[in-house]
């Protein structure tokens, strides 16, 4: 069987978004295997999700976690990503890659925010 050209563009984009997804798992994979804090946000992802359904959030409150727990895992895997950079550009400990690899952390840090505020807000209301 014979395909013409744009069955053969649409098998070439199909197999081109199948490897983009294959690498974006395996470099989650990579994170959640090479780094301490990413497993860490993974199990508390799932506690925050389980604890969720118990609270029979509405969909607006739903929302809210979800995009609060896409936020942290964003910046978390931004700040691996560049990490990861910083240690290929700069192999030995340098005070420059220290401050760079500091304010990553931070601004993982800083999405967390966000989602520990509205916990502690649908808590106490």
């Amino acid at each position: 069987m014979t395909l013409n050209k744009t069955e053969k563009e649409v098998q070439n984009y199909i197999k081109g978004r199948n490897k983009s997804f294959k690498n974006a798992f395996e470099g989650l994979l990579y994170a959640i295997r090479t780094e301490k804090n990413v497993m860490i946000h993974a199990i508390i992802t799932v506690l925050v999700i389980s604890v969720s359904f118990i609270f029979k959030l509405s969909q607006m409150e739903w929302i809210a976690v979800l995009i609060a727990i896409a936020l942290v895992w964003i910046a978390e895997l931004i700040n691996t990503a560049l990490e990861t950079i910083v240690d290929i550009i700069c192999p030995e400990i340098h005070p420059l890659a220290k401050k760079s690899k500091r304010s990553f952390c931070r601004i993982c840090f800083d999405c967390c925010y966000p989602g520990i505020l509205y916990r502690v807000h649908y808590l106490y209301t």
